[in-house]
């Protein structure tokens, strides 16, 4: 690691996307998310593609180095544990939830959060969207997390249970469990229609020729996609498991 470090803190705009990429093996993924394929343009400096679209490049490089050195950029199917059978327990399920999507939409949400500021500071009176864009995505993060805590704290617990067969249920936990069920589909239908308002008043979440709106714009696609996949796990199958053991009590 502290190889890496030297190499990416001796790096300047001077320096060839194929010098970059090959300082550290997440910068790839950190290029391409920003709409830079360094197989294609190897030979070419940070600086001068940084001039063609208008990039601030010392900003570019700069998030480059923060990003890798901080082992932030994943490819999802890294991270996330194995996808269970389709007949393995809740338990399994609400862990693959728990331990698989959760901490990767905290990490793009909190990543969002903190570049929305400043990206609406520096851009905000070209493109007044984001004014409208900040109430909403406030609202959004809020509502995003209470959803996680709720699964994560209330809902998977008492789901576990239904894997016991030694726990004989009680007409409370079954209530509980119901109404969970109830406020996880509504919460989803919800927070997947906020998304789309930020989505519709980002202009479909463009690729603007700024490259830290560019970046924020990725990462609102990145988790828009991770909280779909999470979301329909849990409408086709954690919540089906749940009814069908309900049912057979």
């Amino acid at each position: 690691m502290k190889k890496i470090k030297q190499s990416l803190d001796h790096l300047t705009p001077g320096a060839t996307l194929s010098q970059i990429a090959s300082a550290h093996r997440r910068v790839n993924d950190l290029l391409r998310s920003i709409g830079l394929d360094p197989s294609s343009r190897s030979d070419e400096t940070l600086r001068a593609v940084c001039q063609q679209r208008q990039w601030n490049e010392s900003e570019v490089l700069h998030w480059i180095r923060e990003k890798t050195l901080a082992s932030y950029v994943h490819r999802p199917e890294e991270v996330r544990p194995e996808e269970p059978e389709r007949s393995t327990n809740l338990t399994k399920w609400c862990e693959y939830i728990s331990e698989g999507f959760h901490p990767l939409n905290i990490e793009l949400l909190n990543e969002i959060a903190d570049t929305f500021p400043r990206v609406a500071k520096v851009h905000g009176n070209q493109y007044p969207r984001l004014k409208y864009m900040c109430g909403h995505f406030k609202r959004f993060s809020g509502d995003l997390e209470l959803y996680f805590k709720f699964q994560s704290k209330k809902l998977f617990p008492l789901a576990g249970k239904l894997d016991d067969p030694r726990q004989q249920l009680l007409d409370g936990t079954i209530r509980k469990l119901e109404q969970g069920i109830r406020i996880v589909e509504k919460d989803q239908q919800r927070l997947l229609q906020l998304m789309e308002i930020l989505r519709e008043k980002g202009h479909q979440l463009g690729n603007p020729k700024d490259a830290t709106f560019r970046i924020l714009n990725q990462h609102f696609k990145m988790l828009e996609e991770q909280l779909k996949k999470q979301f329909n796990v849990g409408k086709k199958i954690i919540i089906p498991l749940i009814q069908q053991k309900l049912g057979s009590i």
